[in-house]
C-alpha cells in the first residue's frame, strides 16, 4: 500500500507541475482560445469583420439579414453590397487557417516589427457585436508558403497556412473599399421589373420604352413597348409575349469588368453623344440609367483596330451610371439587351 501512495504521490506532483509549467508559460489569449488558434470554425456565427492597415484604410463589412433572405446579404462600409468570390474567399480564410509552424526564436524579433508597420489589423464579430478573434496579419514566409499571423495582446507571431493551400493569405484581407464591391449592375428577374427604355442618341428609329403594368393577382402583366420618339412608325400588332420575356431574362446577370470611378477624362466622356442610355425600374420604385459610351480600341501606333468588315471593333465601354460609378463593360455580355423597337413585334434577327 505504501508503494501504491508513493506513485500516486508522484504521478500527482507530476501533473501539478505540469499544471503549472502549462498555465505559466501559455501566452496571453483574446476570448476565444490560445495564441495560435486564429480561426471560427462557425463562419455563420460571424456577422461583422473589420479590415484596417496601417496606411489609414479601412473597409467594415456586415452582414444584413431578414425574413427574405435567412442567410444575409453582405454589405461593404454599410452602403454597397458586398463581392461574393472575394467574400466567399475571405470566410473560408477565416474558417481554415490554422498554425502551420512556430518561428525560430532568432526570427521573432524581425516578424514583430514587421507586424507593427504593415500588418492588416483584423476584427471578426458576432451578431450581438461581441468579439470572436482580432489578430493582424503579416507578410508571407521565406518559401511563401505561409503567412506571418499574431494574436491581439499575444507576445508571439505565427507561421499560418490553409491545409492544400501553397500560398500567402495575406491578399484575402485587403483594405481598399472599391475592391470589396459587387461589380453587379443588373440582377433582376423578369417579375421585378417595371419598365426599360433604351434611348440610341444616333439611331433614333430603334430607341423604345418597354412598360410592364399589372399583376398576378390582377390577371397578369399587360405590356406596351412604344418609340421613345415621334419619327419611329408605330407598329400596329402587339408585342409578341415570348420577345418580350427573352429580353427581360438579359437582365438577370448583367455585370460590369469593374470600376473606372479615378478615370481621368471623364469630364471630356460625359460630353460626347453615347452609344446609348439605358434606364430600368423596378417594382420597389428604384431606377438605375447607364450611358454607354464606347471604348474605341487603337494599335500601339495608334492606328484603329477594324474588325473583317472594316468597321471599328468595340469590344468594350464606359457605361456611367446615376449612382456615380463609371463602370467598364463587355459588350458580349451587354449586346443580349441592345434590342431595337421593331424586334418585339417580329421574329427577325436583331442587330
Amino acid at each position: 500500500m505504501k508503494k501504491t501512495n508513493l506513485i500516486l504521490l508522484a504521478l500527482l506532483l507530476i501533473l501539478g507541475a505540469t499544471t503549472f509549467w502549462f498555465l505559466k508559460n501559455k501566452k496571453n489569449t483574446n476570448v476565444s482560445g490560445y495564441d495560435f488558434e486564429f480561426a471560427v470554425k462557425d463562419t455563420a456565427s460571424v456577422y461583422k469583420i473589420f479590415l484596417a492597415d496601417r496606411s489609414g484604410k479601412q473597409v467594415t463589412l456586415t452582414r444584413e439579414t431578414s425574413s427574405f433572405i435567412p442567410s444575409g446579404v453582405w454589405r461593404v462600409n454599410n452602403r454597397y453590397k458586398a463581392r461574393p468570390d472575394v467574400l466567399h474567399n475571405l470566410l473560408e480564410t477565416i474558417n481554415r487557417v490554422e498554425l502551420k509552424y512556430r518561428l525560430p526564436r532568432n526570427a521573432v524579433q524581425n516578424v514583430v516589427k514587421d507586424i507593427a508597420t504593415n500588418a492588416i489589423k483584423v476584427e471578426i464579430y458576432d451578431k450581438h457585436n461581441d468579439k470572436l478573434k482580432a489578430y493582424y496579419v503579416g507578410g508571407v514566409n521565406m518559401d511563401e508558403s505561409g503567412t506571418h499571423m499574431m494574436m491581439e495582446n499575444a507576445n508571439e507571431p505565427y507561421v499560418t497556412h490553409i491545409p492544400g493551400f501553397n500560398g500567402g493569405l495575406r491578399v484575402r484581407y485587403f483594405t481598399d473599399e472599391i475592391d470589396w464591391r459587387d461589380r453587379m449592375i443588373f440582377t433582376l428577374q423578369p417579375e421585378e421589373i417595371q419598365s426599360v427604355s433604351i434611348e440610341y442618341p444616333l439611331q433614333k428609329i430603334k430607341s423604345f420604352k418597354l412598360s410592364l403594368r399589372g399583376t398576378k393577382q390582377s390577371g397578369g402583366n399587360t405590356t406596351q413597348v412604344e418609340p421613345l420618339f415621334s419619327m419611329t412608325p408605330r407598329m400596329s400588332t402587339e408585342p409578341v409575349k415570348g420577345l418580350v420575356e427573352s429580353f427581360l431574362l438579359g437582365f438577370k446577370f448583367l455585370g460590369a469588368e469593374g470600376f473606372e470611378n479615378g478615370y481621368d477624362r471623364l469630364d471630356s466622356l460625359k460630353a460626347t453623344v453615347p452609344f446609348a442610355i439605358i434606364q430600368v425600374a423596378t417594382i420597389r420604385g428604384d431606377t438605375q440609367t447607364l450611358k454607354l459610351h464606347p471604348i474605341i480600341p487603337h494599335n500601339a501606333d495608334g492606328t484603329l483596330i477594324l474588325n473583317e468588315q472594316g468597321s471599328t471593333a468595340i469590344d468594350k465601354y464606359y457605361a456611367e451610371s446615376n449612382t456615380g460609378d463609371l463602370y467598364q463593360i463587355q459588350h458580349i455580355l451587354f449586346q443580349k439587351i441592345f434590342w431595337a423597337y421593331p424586334n418585339f413585334f417580329n421574329l427577325v434577327t436583331r442587330h
